[in-house]
């Protein structure tokens, strides 16, 4: 919350039913001060695996073949999309991505100010239950006052920013820039 000087962290559920639903079951709101975090990929997909009644289904049911239709609705259990919105604020935040969980190379981002926030939107229907309407869920990712870097394998930051390269190209900035 804006003006807040604390971390602040809040989770709401809200009943597609109830007559102020407001078009999404679950609600993360995150601000964070003078955080570290560190992303690791092989967890991040463990969680969506285990989290995955948050997500979009893969395949939309008006999608599948009408015989298998009634099955998978079973098998989800729903018939729409569970949506998730997100609000995340990180002040003074250093995320780092490791290369794998062994490795102490890693990219590294220091920011003044990271947002991570998202946005739900109907297209070609106002719901699942219209045919061909697609639920949009945009992301959208802010970094203020920012330096990204390259950490080598003895864990130190490189002594130049981070350059992204196709395999093969150097990233030293003087033949980048030359």
């Amino acid at each position: 919350r804006a003006g807040q000087e604390k971390s602040y962290f809040e989770y709401r559920t809200f009943n597609r039913s109830h007559r102020n639903f407001p078009g999404h079951e679950q609600h993360l709101l995150l601000n964070l001060k003078k955080s570290k975090v560190t992303f690791l990929m092989h967890f991040f997909w463990q969680l969506l695996r285990s989290v995955g009644g948050l997500l979009a289904d893969a395949i939309p049911i008006d999608k599948l073949p009408e015989n298998e239709r009634n099955a998978e609705i079973v098998r989800r259990g729903v018939t729409r999309p569970s949506t998730f919105k997100y609000d995340v604020a990180l002040s003074q935040a250093k995320i780092v991505v490791p290369k794998s969980t062994s490795s102490q190379e890693a990219l590294s981002l220091d920011a003044k100010h990271v947002s991570v926030c998202n946005s739900l939107q109907w297209k070609y229907g106002d719901s699942h239950l219209t045919r061909g309407a697609v639920l949009m869920d945009t992301m959208s990712i802010q970094l203020k006052d920012f330096e990204l870097f390259m950490v080598n394998g003895k864990g130190e930051r490189g002594s130049y920013p981070a350059l992204f390269c196709a395999k093969g190209e150097s990233n030293d900035p003087a033949q980048v820039f030359s």
